[in-house]
């Protein structure tokens, strides 16, 4: 597995071609923390945030700078989504649970529990909610309810939504990986083989 980056300057004349494209691979022998990448994610200051199998790394265009902890010591882990929201935060969802980069460190936001702790997708909605596909089901919260200090955890299992009849279910049926919110408003939530609205 490897990361590259690609630069590339595009014309928009008719029938230009490209002008310069360049490609450069990026592993661990270049200070990435593992060479499998599951998501990326840019910033509102232009930092790339790479999230891979051991934990979280912020490119600068020079260095890799990683994570593989939260500012509360909680592993991070395998990171499986990144997304930013309008007041420039970073959301993280991770096999470990649900962080947050905010004021300069990673907190973690979800508390333990001895239900699995994925959260698979984020979503970052503008009526002040986020919504997340967890490995037990859909999630929602509102930020006035989120503690970024990281002192008071969310329980996520009391955030899965009330209409959510398979909490109960084996994890393969109870797994939701992707989450989505179409232009009219409706939520869209992706199982391993069935999409719920």
């Amino acid at each position: 597995f490897f990361f590259m980056l690609l630069n590339c300057s595009i014309t928009k004349s008719f029938g230009q071609q490209p002008v310069s494209c360049s490609f450069r691979f990026y592993n661990t022998s270049h200070g990435l923390p593992s060479s499998e990448i599951i998501a990326l994610a840019k910033d509102s200051k232009d930092f790339l945030w790479v999230g891979t199998s051991a934990g979280l790394s912020k490119y600068d265009g020079y260095f890799f700078h990683n994570y593989a902890y939260s500012n509360d010591k909680e592993l991070i882990g395998y990171v499986n989504v990144i997304k930013a929201d309008s007041a420039n935060r970073l959301w993280i969802g991770s096999g470990t649970g649900l962080f947050c980069f905010v004021n300069n460190e990673i907190v973690k936001l979800s508390a333990a529990s001895a239900l699995p702790q994925g959260v698979n997708d984020i979503l970052p909605d503008k009526d002040g909610a986020v919504w997340l596909a967890t490995e037990n089901g859909p999630a929602k919260f509102y930020l006035k309810d989120v503690d970024f200090t990281g002192k008071k955890k969310i329980t996520i299992a009391n955030c899965l939504l009330k209409q959510w009849q398979l909490q109960n279910e084996v994890i393969d049926k109870r797994r939701t990986v992707l989450i989505s919110k179409a232009p009219d408003g409706t939520v869209y939530i992706a199982g391993q083989n069935t999409l719920y609205r």
